[in-house]
This record gives C-alpha cells, structure tokens and sequence, in this order.
C-alpha cells in the first residue's frame, strides 16, 4: 500500500466497580477497571480502531468483537500483537498514530512515556 491512509478509531468504556484498569497497555492500580469484553483498554481499542480503518480491514468489533469468544478477557498488548500481524500480513507501514485520553482517572500523564513506549 503505497499511498498515505487515514484512520479514526474511537472508544469509551464506562468504569466497573472493581479490579484494576488497564489502559494505554498499562496496569492502573488505583483506578477501577473499564468495563468490557476484553481487558477494557480503551486507548488501545481506539488504536486498533484506527489502524483497521487505515488499513481497510474493518474496525475493532469486527476483528475483536463480543461474537469472537477467543478476545473474552484478553489484553490490549494481545490485540496490539494481532493488530501487526495483520498489517504485516497487508505490507502496511504504519506512519503516526495519536490517541487522546478523555478522563479524570486515571493520570495518565506520569506514565505517557511509558504508555508511549508499550504502544509504539
């Protein structure tokens, strides 16, 4: 694929009452998990909902939806993993992707390197 490509992923979950969150491919100890079908990582949701758009392989319930019992409880990491297996498969080159974080908890700013890092 050799032309330049956009794509806008978007995700929000709503909080549970326990256990801990995992966004951005972190573990957020001292916040309430976000609810879902897989681990509830909303950035990386929108990541991948954004690179499937560019890449015109569908979005994020297409590819990790509840109808696929295989992504029941399982980590953003993995999804990121599938996610370059996939644009490999394609011989896409990923370019830039940005992810903004709407929320007051947790903070994410102490640890935006290190969330950079582990999605990159």
């Amino acid at each position: 694929m050799n032309q330049l490509r956009t794509g806008v992923g978007v995700d929000a979950h709503k909080f549970a009452s326990s256990g801990p969150c995992r966004l951005a491919g972190l573990e957020w100890p001292d916040a309430n998990r976000l609810e879902g079908h897989s681990d509830g990582d909303a950035a990386v949701h929108a990541l991948c909902d954004a690179v499937l758009a560019a890449a015109g392989l569908g979005d994020v319930g297409q590819v990790f939806g509840i109808d696929k019992p295989e992504w029941k409880g399982a980590s953003g990491l993995k999804m990121i993993e599938h996610l370059r297996s996939l644009i490999s498969e394609k011989s896409i080159e990923i370019n830039n992707v940005s992810i903004q974080i709407v929320g007051n908890a947790p903070k994410i700013s102490k640890r935006r390197d290190e969330a950079q890092q582990v999605l990159s």
